[in-house]
């Protein structure tokens, strides 16, 4: 598997701070720093089976009209996590956070760090801090605007029991392009879930190609060059049946 050194990455990750669990009502205006024990399981929090996580700068208008019910979706779903990673967002995320979604951070469901020492979005560092995040044995990325759908975490538990690498495009065993058999752009062209091994073993997306595009080609090319592992697409009857779903509200 080819790998990629993302140096940033390394450094950044002890400067993460993660929002307080605790009751309403308490004081829950000071972040805590980010510890190693804080990024592993504990008796009181089972290992998650599978991990989404969201990078978020300046798109709190997003997440407000998907993260919710992302949640919902997908709360029936045992082993579930939710990290976003607020990259110093401009937007008061955070607090809104606390004000509206509070009881998803109180259930474990969703988990959320903010890092504050970027000025503008990368998105392969921000992915990369994300993902590393993430405690699941599997991983799959959703941007801000995405919807998961109903029992999408049962989906992709389901998926990964016979792949190892799923992608939220076309995927014809050489080459990755594009969904182009659904009419309209959806932005889930770089959706993608993967054993988290696998992700940090290639080193994740890399973090020379700062600005959007073609990051997620070419991690999942460098992914796919590992001949034992087992690479599709996501079922072309997943996404009629979920964007005819959003069509229709």
């Amino acid at each position: 598997m080819s790998y990629v050194k993302n140096k940033e990455c390394d450094e950044a990750h002890s400067q993460l701070h993660k929002l307080n669990s605790a009751p309403l009502g308490s004081d829950r205006s000071q972040p805590i720093a980010l510890s190693d024990k804080d990024s592993k399981s504990s008796p009181s929090t089972p290992t998650p089976k599978v991990s989404c996580f969201t990078t978020c700068m300046g798109r709190r208008h997003h997440l407000e009209q998907t993260l919710r019910r992302n949640l919902e979706w997908n709360k029936d779903y045992q082993n579930a996590e939710f990290v976003l990673l607020d990259y110093n967002s401009g937007d008061r995320l955070g607090d809104w956070i606390r004000d509206e979604i509070w009881e998803y951070i109180q259930s474990g469901l969703l988990v959320y760090y903010r890092y504050e020492e970027s000025d503008f979005f990368k998105y392969s560092h921000s992915r990369n801090l994300a993902a590393r995040l993430c405690r699941g044995e599997i991983i799959c990325n959703l941007d801000a605007d995405n919807f998961t759908g109903q029992d999408f975490l049962f989906y992709i538990e389901e998926q990964m029991e016979t792949t190892d690498f799923l992608v939220g495009c076309e995927f014809d065993g050489k080459k990755f392009s594009p969904i182009e058999r659904i009419e309209g752009d959806y932005g889930t062209t770089g959706r993608m879930a993967v054993r988290r091994q696998h992700f940090l073993e290639a080193g994740g997306y890399d973090e020379s190609m700062v600005a959007w595009g073609y990051e997620d080609m070419d991690l999942f090319h460098r992914i796919s060059l590992a001949g034992d592992l087992i690479v599709n697409p996501l079922t072309i009857d997943f996404w009629i049946a979920l964007f005819t779903a959003m069509k229709s509200e």
